[in-house]
């Protein structure tokens, strides 16, 4: 028993059959069966157990095809055995409906015959896995893009160049043979196969790879659309409850599972367990048709109407994400975000009037307001450099905003709805302020129990301390500057380091809340009062 393991699109399917060709004189039979279609056991077997006897035997069962793969050498190839194991789950998990697949794997790798099973998938069966430790003649074999599968890719596209272009080209591309299959047509046509003078240019998708990926994409159903979109935009291996998270309007997690499913069937996922992303050339493709879907959306003034908003993509679909890590951001931000706002600039030299127009006619569109349209915007406005200083936020929905580095001074936040969005300091009630004797710096205790000491010149953040859990009136400096005083955990009072933020001393003593202190202005000596009622 031997599986091949690998991504769609890898050459799997194209290893296997070099392999049963290899072999076939070594073997009284060759069957060679695909499973994309997930038939079931029993018409698999329908069809094996008859061939494999001379239309002998009829009785159809893993027990009878067991004992012709005893009396012969078979070969039997079951090709794409990933459509009948589960997505969602954990990884190697069969189908309802499949799982007899199970004893079939189990009876061939532990059985005594004189016969092969080869299977390919995207995923190893768990059966698999819990049997090839135990016996020598089970095997996986895991395949990944190989120098060589992608060096002989191009030459059978006559492509021309040297031998460190070529490599180049397939590194590019991740050695994908199905990626250089698509990419190698189109610089044959457009380039006369001359691999340097694509990489010279160094083009997005167009033409021929442009118009096969067409043909493919359109016949997608739009769930299926919509997760291609977002596998884009994740530029990452992505879980269903990643994708679920992300999707909006919310969708049925089957319909969800249906789609990547028909994803995987049409070559256009990878899968990897219950994780999906997309091939480079094929995320390049999809992200073209995002930012420029998008960019149409933005420049057309039927968008935010209150009758068009609701299934725009502008709603639908966010630009990046905040809750990715910083460098897949980055990524977001050049290939997906930049490339709108470049579009958005060109139209409207002046963008802060545009924005803050869309951003009015949000408030009036009702509930559908909710979505990513109001963080998209802003996020635009943060690439465009617009100060937002003064504007009227108030009564939005705003997803994945990243506003670290924006200008928000005098900003209306009233009854704003926040998902996942990104401030450079938390966003929280203050409760209570101090200033150091000298009056360089102001320390703040918010909602949260986070303090945070500014530089008082610009105000800019120096220091940050997890104070408690609880937010808390008393918080003060020691005369000489030198001591932060507050509320710790446990409702104690901490003496922390100003400079530095190191806790110097955790004090017990009150029972509630830090309200008050008070300072002997000669000393480094204080009073406390809590909520408790007590002063100490």
């Amino acid at each position: 028993l031997v599986a091949l393991l690998g991504m769609g699109g890898i050459g799997k399917t194209a290893l296997a059959a070099r392999v049963a060709q290899a072999l076939s004189q070594d073997f009284d039979y060759l069957v060679w069966r695909s499973l994309r279609n997930a038939p079931p056991l029993e018409a698999l077997l329908t069809e094996l157990v008859p061939f494999l006897s001379n239309q002998q035997d009829s009785v159809c069962s893993v027990a009878r095809l067991m004992h012709w793969l005893r009396q012969s050498r078979c070969l039997v190839v079951l090709d794409n055995c990933e459509t009948i194991l589960k997505g969602g789950e954990r990884a190697g998990q069969f189908r309802q409906g499949y799982e007899n697949y199970e004893d079939l794997i189990r009876t061939i790798g532990q059985g005594n015959h004189q016969s092969c099973l080869l299977l390919t998938s995207r995923e190893k069966p768990a059966e698999i896995s819990a049997i090839e430790g135990l016996d020598p003649a089970v095997r996986t074999l895991q395949i990944g893009g190989s120098p060589e599968g992608a060096l002989a890719v191009l030459e059978t596209r006559q492509l021309t160049g040297s031998q460190a272009e070529k490599e180049k080209l397939c590194d590019r591309y991740g050695y994908s043979p199905l990626a250089l299959q698509i990419v190698g047509g189109s610089i044959r046509d457009v380039f006369s196969g001359n691999i340097a003078l694509f990489l010279e240019e160094n083009p997005p998708l167009f033409n021929g790879a442009k118009k096969l990926l067409d043909s493919q994409f359109a016949r997608l159903i739009p769930l299926e659309k919509t997760v291609m979109y977002w596998l884009a935009i994740n530029r990452d291996w992505t879980s269903i409850a990643g994708l679920m998270a992300d999707i909006y309007p919310k969708c049925i997690k089957r319909k969800l599972l249906e789609a990547l499913e028909s994803l995987c069937w049409r070559s256009l996922v990878e899968q990897r367990g219950n994780l999906y992303s997309q091939q480079p050339v094929i995320m390049e493709y999809v992200t073209d048709c995002l930012t420029e879907q998008l960019g149409d959306e933005l420049l057309s003034p039927k968008t935010f109407a209150a009758e068009t908003y609701a299934s725009s993509m502008v709603r639908r679909y966010a630009l990046i994400k905040t809750t990715v890590k910083d460098f897949i951001r980055h990524s977001q931000e050049r290939l997906i975000l930049q490339p709108v706002a470049e579009r958005l600039h060109q139209a409207h030299r002046s963008p802060r009037p545009y924005l803050k127009n869309h951003l009015q006619k949000l408030k009036a569109v009702g509930a559908p307001k909710i979505g990513y349209g109001a963080g998209n915007l802003i996020n635009l406005g943060c690439a465009l450099n617009v100060d937002f200083t003064g504007l009227d936020l108030s009564n939005l929905a705003i997803w994945q905003a990243h506003l670290v580095d924006a200008k928000l001074h005098w900003v209306n936040w009233a009854n704003t709805q926040f998902r996942s969005t990104r401030f450079s300091q938390p966003l929280a009630p203050i409760f209570h302020l101090a200033y150091s004797p000298d009056g360089s710096r102001l320390a703040a205790v918010d909602g949260s129990g986070l303090i945070t000491v500014f530089e008082a010149q610009g105000y800019s953040p120096a220091l940050t301390i997890k104070a408690s859990e609880n937010w808390a009136m008393g918080l003060g400096f020691s005369p000489d500057g030198r001591y932060l005083i507050g509320e710790g955990m446990a409702h104690g009072v901490n003496v922390w380091d100003s400079a530095t933020g190191e806790l110097i001393h955790a004090l017990a003593g009150h029972s509630g809340l830090l309200a008050a202190l008070t300072f002997s202005p000669q000393e480094n000596v204080f009073l406390s009062a809590g909520a408790d009622d007590f002063i100490l």
